[in-house]
Parts: structure tokens; C-alpha cells; sequence
């Protein structure tokens, strides 16, 4: 009888530890992807070299693959990254932090509808998420812009165009941080509004952006010899002279860029 009760007993203690190492597998499995850091883009690039070896021998875990996935949006490696990331969520289909990443990717790839697609996803898993419904919104802004630019080329494409069409473009392009076609449209804007200051502003803009500094003092000059009063191009206008000269000493960095268009505001 003791030998019985004695069999009992070691059963449940053999299922109770199979279960109870089940229970920590699976945390670990389905835990979240630990951040990795790096201080150089040396750095980056070893990490991004490890992970892809690790990938190739069969040792990457779906974590790792992760943090490769975001290693790859650090190094502006976006098709890497939407290729990385589109595996982890075959993987791990309920882990948000996925659908965010791959919206990132997809929207630095100008793939907008990709992107707001991925970010309605991860807002779904999470819908706590506050800064996602931001980014959602300034996706779906950004998607009306670009309709509009390419609803603006096909009217301008059918016959002459008004500069109002053209100066509209100009500033959709700006909103997309796009200098040169904006450029372009507003060279055309000025063979009908050479004396219009605002011209001239929205020029300097857009080589400001371009990062032509040259130009872009050249251009808000004339913007302020056309309207002297005009307090805010002459505040512009010191900015980009800072800006150029510190360019010149290569002293530049972009965080002192001066403030371009948000293509959040109309």
C-alpha cells in the first residue's frame, strides 16, 4: 500500500514539475524583446552583424530577430527592417511592439498605406497606446497630401495652369519635405508673381530644406527687400545666415535647422 501511495506521489511531482517548467518556458519564449543600446555606428553595425550571423546558424530567437529589425531601421536599412519584421509577426502574430516597428519601417519607405495598415494593427492589440493614434493621424494626413499632389499633376498636366495650382503644389511638396519639386513649381510661380515676397520666402524654404544655405539666404533677401517691415522674414533671414556660416565653419548640426513645414498643418 505504501509502495502504491508512494508511485502516486512521485506522479504528481513529475507532472507538477513538467508543468511548472512548461509555465517558465513559455514565459520565456513569449517574453518581450530585451532593448539593446549602442553608443557608434560601429557599434550598430557589429550588433546588426551578430544577429545575422546568429540568424544564420539557427541560435535567433524571434526577439533577436526583432531587435534586428529595429537595428535595421537605426542604420536606414527600412527594406531589411520591413522584410525582419514582417517574419516576427508571422512568429508572434499578438506582440504590438511588431506592428509598430513595421509601421515605422513601411512609413520610412513612403509606403503610407503599408504603414497606417501596420499601426491600426498594433493599435488594435493595444489601444492604450496614445501615441500611436498621433501617428495614425499624421499617416492618414499624409496620405491625403500626397492624393492631393497627384490630383494637382493631373490637372496641371491637362493644359496651362494658374500659379495659385502650382503654389498650392509647392507647399503640399514642402509639407512632404520634398525641396526640389517644390523648387521647381515655385520657379514657375515666379514668372507671374516676381514682386510677391511670399514667393520668395517659400523659395528659401525649400533650399533651407535642400540644405543649399547659399540659396536660401540669396532667396529671403529678396523676400525682405520687397517687404522691409516684414519683422519675421527678417528673423528668418538671420537664422539662415547663422546657419550658413556655421555650415561654413562646420559647426552645422541639424538640430539647429531652422523650422521647416509640418506636414501635419495645412
Amino acid at each position: 500500500m505504501k509502495k502504491k501511495y508512494f508511485a502516486l506521489a512521485l506522479i504528481i511531482v513529475v507532472a507538477l514539475i513538467g508543468a511548472g517548467g512548461g509555465y517558465y518556458w513559455r514565459k520565456k519564449v513569449n517574453a518581450p524583446p530585451e532593448p539593446f543600446t549602442y553608443q557608434t555606428r560601429e557599434d550598430l553595425d557589429k550588433a546588426i552583424k551578430k544577429f545575422e550571423e546568429d540568424g544564420k546558424t539557427g541560435k535567433s530567437k524571434w526577439q533577436d530577430r526583432f531587435n534586428l529589425g529595429v537595428a535595421y531601421i537605426y542604420a536606414e536599412r527600412f527594406e531589411d527592417a520591413v522584410k525582419t519584421f514582417e517574419e516576427v509577426k508571422n512568429h508572434r502574430p499578438s506582440f504590438n511592439k511588431t506592428y509598430e516597428a513595421l509601421g515605422m519601417a513601411y512609413y520610412r519607405l513612403d509606403n503610407t498605406p503599408k504603414a497606417i495598415e501596420a499601426w491600426q494593427k498594433a493599435l488594435e492589440l493595444d489601444p492604450s497606446a496614445e501615441h500611436l493614434k498621433d501617428m495614425l493621424e499624421r499617416a492618414k494626413r499624409r496620405l491625403e497630401i500626397k492624393n492631393r499632389v497627384v490630383a494637382l499633376k493631373q490637372e496641371i498636366a491637362k493644359g496651362p495652369a494658374g500659379w495659385t495650382k502650382r503654389l498650392e503644389l509647392a507647399a503640399l511638396h514642402l509639407m512632404l519635405r520634398e525641396p526640389e519639386p517644390a523648387i521647381i513649381e515655385l520657379k514657375e510661380v515666379l514668372k507671374t508673381r516676381k514682386n510677391s515676397p511670399e514667393i520668395y520666402d517659400a523659395l528659401a524654404e525649400a533650399y533651407a530644406l535642400k540644405g543649399d544655405f547659399d540659396n536660401a539666404v540669396f532667396f529671403e533677401k529678396k523676400a525682405v527687400s520687397l517687404s522691409p517691415g516684414d519683422e519675421v522674414l527678417k528673423k528668418r533671414l538671420s537664422e539662415m545666415q547663422k546657419i550658413r556660416e556655421a555650415v561654413k565653419k562646420g559647426e552645422y548640426r541639424e538640430s539647429v535647422r531652422p523650422p521647416q513645414a509640418d506636414e501635419g498643418k495645412k
